[in-house]
């Protein structure tokens, strides 16, 4: 299977196959076109650059910035230059696994935003504001530091799959798609909006496969924590995983609080001796 056929047209043999192994046949050819695609997942280095002005390179505050004027991060090709649906539907399951499985990749706003301190003070300086060397350099250090914790963090909030295990997961969510993919649904009144008119039927489905993709995830990220659904969760504020919301002010998974637990009456327990053997 290749490009030349369109999404539509696999759907639809898809569904009016004749027996179930013309219908795994025509799955697995589905499958092996998106493996196959050229749009691999690619991480790149990108960086939070700016350039000192010459004539500020030699004051204090210039020497400063000029340091931390190029922090590199990792980051990801999230788009891909191809507009078929082959192309289009395996760039949103890399980006998928990017954004809930690869610990290299942390994209998170406040962490941008962090690494971004030293320019952002910098322009200021520039605009008028004044910049001691000493405070300027604790303030972009204490950012960093607070952008490296925060990186950990977000390391930690992503869940633990291999490549290959994620590709069977994703061939799992992509037959239950394809099953419940109905034909017509390109000819349902509420599915072209006057101002897509350009779309055709392929893009439609694509749509589909993609929001199908990545609600099964959810959902799948609930069974990898054990959540139940229709349940309130929160993030456990020491090992960052998902638990199940008890009580309003509960900020710890049942085992990280055992251990948290643990280690405060360890610590009183040492308190109480010393303070004890002080008064002997």
């Amino acid at each position: 299977m290749n490009n030349e056929f369109y999404l539509y047209e696999i759907i639809e043999d898809y569904q009016n196959a004749s027996s179930p192994e013309e219908q795994n046949a025509i799955f697995h050819s589905f499958c092996d076109a998106l493996w196959e695609n050229g749009s691999d997942r690619t991480l790149c280095t990108r960086a939070v650059r700016f350039r000192v002005r010459k004539d500020l390179l030699h004051t204090g505050p210039g020497q400063v910035f000029d340091r931390w004027s190029n922090l590199e991060y990792t980051g990801y090709h999230a788009k891909s230059p191809q507009t078929d649906w082959c192309s289009l539907i395996r760039q949103k399951i890399n980006n998928l696994y990017t954004r809930y499985f690869d610990r290299q990749v942390v994209l998170d706003k406040e962490y941008l935003a962090l690494l971004n301190t030293p320019k952002r003070l910098y322009f200021r300086w520039t605009a008028g504001d004044n910049a001691d060397p000493e405070e300027t350099s604790a303030a972009i250090q204490g950012a960093l530091a607070q952008a490296e914790a925060l990186k950990v963090r977000c390391q930690q909030q992503k869940m633990q799959l291999s490549w290959t295990d994620y590709q069977r997961l994703i061939e799992e969510i992509l037959l239950r798609t394809m099953r419940n993919c109905r034909p017509q649904i390109a000819n349902e009144p509420s599915a072209y909006s006057p101002m897509y008119d350009f779309m055709d039927e392929d893009h439609l489905y694509i749509r589909y496969f993609c929001r199908c993709l990545e609600g099964e995830l959810l959902k799948w990220q609930k069974q990898y924590y054990g959540l139940n659904d229709h349940k309130k969760y929160r993030r456990c504020q020491d090992c960052q995983c998902l638990f199940e919301l008890r009580s309003y002010n509960q900020k710890r998974c049942s085992r990280c609080q055992t251990l948290h637990n643990r280690k405060n009456r360890t610590q009183k327990q040492r308190l109480y001796r010393q303070a004890k053997a002080a008064s002997l």
